[in-house]
């Protein structure tokens, strides 16, 4: 996914680790800085048997004159953050994760697990608002500046857990998983201090990718169930206001080959584009009700922030 406005130069994906390829993008969104929402994009992504990585690149466009604070949430959950200082490496990659257990540090891969359900309710473990942000995982991403503070130890968050989830509110439903581990010994650093860009903490850009199960996706209407679907997979994209980048000409619709499909009405600011492989208008109502739901946590995360 590509930022667009103001933050164009950032692309996040997520890919294989054994051979690097990236996972498709369906109903790809984009949209700017809206009153108290940040521009994000969004996404969703076919989940895989195999530990997969996390990327954010600078592309070479990129206005680079503000350091960068970077928080990866999955599920909900904050599971590392840090400063990335400007002009200092184009890409961070999240092959793995430090987490704490035991009171020891791991470094754990990362990959997708079906999440337990139950139809006992006494068994359930997850509650309703935290089973709503169970599929995400979220980089958000502010301008700014750090400054030498001291030395220290950066925090390390808890292991990432799974639990029980209530099958009616929740199937087909796949959670983030800590795979393999090997020890962590955490040294003494130079620790930050994090200042906002003219004192506005709000986020620059949140990229948010919204992981499923192959199945689910069929029956959301997102992807055919044909056997040849790996060739004709149906993406919509919905761009907020066609937003400009350098970008424009040779990105998306570029690369994809992909039509412009007029809006219903001359109201609807949402212009929907197609791939020429499928996605009639049927498939577009049923895309539309797919996303809904994911705003309040663009809205969330804002606030939840130190």
């Amino acid at each position: 996914m590509l930022s667009h406005g103001i933050a164009a130069g950032l692309e996040a994906w997520i890919e294989a680790q054994d051979d690097g390829k990236r996972l498709d993008e369906y109903l790809l969104e984009v949209s700017p800085a809206e009153g108290e929402k940040s521009s994000h994009s969004k996404c969703f992504v076919e989940t895989i048997d195999e530990p997969f990585s996390i990327i954010l690149r600078k592309l070479p466009y990129y206005n680079d004159n503000y350091d960068l604070d970077v928080a990866l949430w999955i599920d909900g959950n904050r599971v590392d953050f840090g400063g990335w200082l400007k002009q200092s490496g184009d890409n961070i990659r999240w092959d793995t994760i430090i987490q704490k257990e035991g009171g020891k540090c791991y470094d754990t891969t990362l990959k997708f697990s079906p999440l337990p359900t139950t139809d006992d309710l006494s068994k359930v473990t997850i509650d309703p608002e935290t089973n709503e942000d169970i599929g995400t995982i979220a980089i958000i991403v502010r301008q700014g500046n750090y400054i030498e503070g001291a030395i220290g130890k950066k925090p390390i968050y808890e292991k990432i857990t799974t639990g029980i989830v209530d099958e009616k509110a929740k199937r087909f439903t796949y959670t983030v998983a800590a795979g393999e581990k090997t020890e962590f010994f955490r040294i003494e650093e130079m620790v930050y201090r994090w200042k906002p860009k003219r004192g506005d903490d709000r986020p620059f850009h949140i990229f948010l990718f919204q992981y499923r199960p192959r199945i689910a996706l069929i029956q959301m209407g997102i992807i055919d169930e044909s056997p040849n679907s790996v060739n004709q997979k149906s993406t919509l994209f919905r761009l907020k206001g066609l937003i400009s980048s350098p970008e424009s000409n040779s990105g998306l619709s570029g690369k994809r080959g992909i039509e412009k499909v007029e809006p219903e009405s001359e109201e609807d600011d949402v212009i929907y584009l197609e791939s020429k492989t499928g996605g009639k208008k049927r498939k577009r109502q049923q895309s539309v009700k797919a996303i809904e739901g994911v705003d309040d946590f663009l809205m969330d995360v804002g606030a939840d922030q130190p």
